[in-house]
């Protein structure tokens, strides 16, 4: 690949199979993400950029949905959850465009999709506070795709001490009762939001029909990344 009057330019060689739209990328692809640019985001779906992210926090969130279950469990709720890799981290294989995985699903008794996040306590006043439009897209896609209308978004706090655990590569008790909670139900426009989705497909069609992605919409730590892994001609 190499940049030409304002473009990146792609080659056949650069990458493969191009990735389906997940809950992680509809922001980046609409523009709104905070963090990560439209550019950015299609670049990860031909699996180009790669972002790095510390184990620390995949560890915590995947505690997080372990003790969550067990929360939903003694409340009463029948649930259900997924092998990521038995499945390959896609509850939708036969939409071509979109995907991902649920966290869990509520199948008793009524129907609901719950997006599971999780933060240290000092951020809990400050998450009931202000709304995270990142993570309520996340919990709508799942929303959308699974045609269900019940959808929670809902946090798991830990300690200091039990983040040092995580850590420490330690798995912590899943008891309920040692954790602090907040959650609450996201509301879904199912007409605006395909809306939207439609046009983070038509972003990544354009993208690959015209062989080229917008430096504009590249933001300069990721193409500092192409440059250091020498992706660059």
């Amino acid at each position: 690949m190499y940049i030409n009057n304002g473009y990146l330019i792609l080659e056949e060689q650069d990458f493969g199979k191009c990735k389906k739209i997940t809950a992680t990328n509809v922001t980046a692809l609409l523009g709104t993400n905070k963090f990560r640019k439209r550019g950015d985001a299609m670049l990860m779906l031909l699996n180009i950029y790669k972002e790095t992210i510390d184990k620390f926090y995949t560890n915590r969130g995947f505690q997080a949905e372990l003790i969550l279950r067990e929360l939903l469990k003694q409340k009463g709720y029948t649930i259900k959850w997924w092998d990521a890799q038995e499945i390959g981290w896609d509850n939708f294989p036969t939409n071509k465009d979109l995907g991902g995985l649920i966290d869990i699903a509520i199948t008793a008794p009524n129907r609901q999709v719950v997006e599971c996040k999780s933060k240290n306590i000092s951020k809990f006043e400050e998450t009931k506070r202000f709304v995270n439009d990142d993570y309520e897209h996340q919990a709508q896609h799942y929303g959308y795709l699974s045609k269900c209308n019940d959808i929670n978004l809902i946090y798991v706090f830990f300690t200091d001490e039990q983040e040092q655990m995580i850590r420490d590569g330690k798995q912590l008790d899943t008891n309920p009762a040692l954790y602090t909670f907040y959650g609450y139900k996201v509301k879904l426009d199912r007409e605006k939001y395909a809306a939207g989705i439609q046009k983070c497909i038509d972003y990544k069609n354009e993208c690959l029909k015209r062989m080229c992605i917008p430096l504009d919409d590249i933001s300069p730590k990721v193409l500092q990344y192409l440059k250091d892994k020498n992706l660059l001609k």
